[in-house]
């Protein structure tokens, strides 16, 4: 198993699906680096999936263009498309931090909060 971390901006809205007695969040996100030999910005894309009770309380902050950084367990898919090999990252997150981006309505540009009054719930989103 590669534990990892990948930070960058939403591609779409989440997708929030119910699996069974379970929930799942899926989500893409677009992260940049510095191709040293072109002397380009690569745009990587690292596809994101969240289950249980944290993606219920974070789907709703995950919006197109919000930054983040997931991390998780990353894996990576080979196949071949029409001849070509291709490759897809993915990321089980086991925790997704929101860093900010558009402002809330107040105009205060603070983080939302992420919790429950339930003292079950409010101990699992400590750190959103």
């Amino acid at each position: 198993m590669i534990n990892g971390t990948c930070a960058g901006n939403v591609g779409k809205d989440g997708e929030l699906r119910q699996v069974g007695n379970d929930q799942v969040l899926n989500f893409s996100v677009a992260t940049d680096h510095y191709d040293s030999k072109t002397k380009d910005r690569v745009t990587e894309w690292v596809g994101v999936s969240m289950w249980g009770k944290r993606a219920a309380a974070v789907a709703p902050f995950i919006k197109k263009g919000t930054p983040v950084v997931c991390i998780g367990e990353i894996t990576i898919r080979r196949y071949e498309h029409n001849g070509e090999r291709k490759y897809e990252v993915q990321c089980r997150a086991s925790d997704v931090k929101l860093m900010g981006g558009k402002k809330d309505d107040a105009g205060s540009g603070a983080r939302p909060h992420v919790g429950s009054t339930d003292n079950d719930a409010s101990d699992d989103y400590g750190g959103l």
